[in-house]
């Protein structure tokens, strides 16, 4: 049998369990041989190289946070369930920027802090994230991967309505660089029945800040 091979960033660059540790664990109690790789991680990942990491044969679908499984020809890293996981990671993320002194605390009660916070996070990370799902998506239809619309197509859908929603200006400066996002968000949008209930009055606007 074939070891797998994990692609994580080193000890040395980071020494914990960290994203590496769910598929260690199963592995480990399956007795499934593998070995760790570090090479090129750094430079294959969107989120160190600012969205400008290049898929390769060894790792064919954009990776925004290793870790990447390898088993023989088969690659798993951003599929279906990475980008709905990362989806969710890009809006907490985007969340906790205004909440920067107290998550648990209302923006309104840190609204000052919160404004410079989000306002740096939408002119540098948040244009990583977007040029890293405009990798995921490019070439293709909704759905995103594959031919049928899963979970992870609805998730993406909200969480790029939430930033464009509410990074107004940030995302019309610079949707030349995400221009796959901008095409999903108008196509997805397009689904008759969505189409309907965005247009009516059981949708709710987003508050215009903490990204909901």
């Amino acid at each position: 049998m074939a070891a797998y091979v994990l692609k994580y960033y080193t000890y040395a660059a980071f020494p914990a369990c960290g994203r590496i540790e769910f598929l260690k664990i199963m592995l480990e109690d399956a007795s499934a041989p593998y070995k760790e790789d570090h090479s090129d991680t750094f430079k294959m990942a969107d989120c160190s190289t600012n969205g400008q990491a290049e898929t390769k044969s060894s790792y064919p679908y954009p990776v925004f946070y290793p870790p990447i499984l390898v088993h023989g020809d088969v690659c798993m890293n951003s599929n279906p369930d990475q980008v709905l996981m990362n989806s969710h990671d890009f809006l907490a993320e985007g969340t906790r920027q205004f909440h920067p002194t107290d998550y648990a605390a209302s923006y309104y009660r840190q609204k000052e802090a919160a404004d410079i916070q989000s306002s740096k996070w939408a002119g540098r990370r948040m244009l990583i994230w977007l040029k890293h799902f405009n990798k995921c998506i490019e070439g293709t239809a909704p759905g995103m991967v594959g031919a049928k619309v899963t979970y992870a197509d609805f998730a993406l859908f909200h969480v790029l309505q939430a930033a464009k929603s509410q990074f107004a200006e940030e995302w019309e400066a610079n949707k030349d660089v995400f221009p796959a996002c901008v095409g999903f968000l108008e196509a997805f949008g397009e689904r008759p029945k969505l189409k309907e209930y965005l247009a009516s009055d059981r949708r709710r606007a987003f508050e215009g800040n903490s990204m909901m």
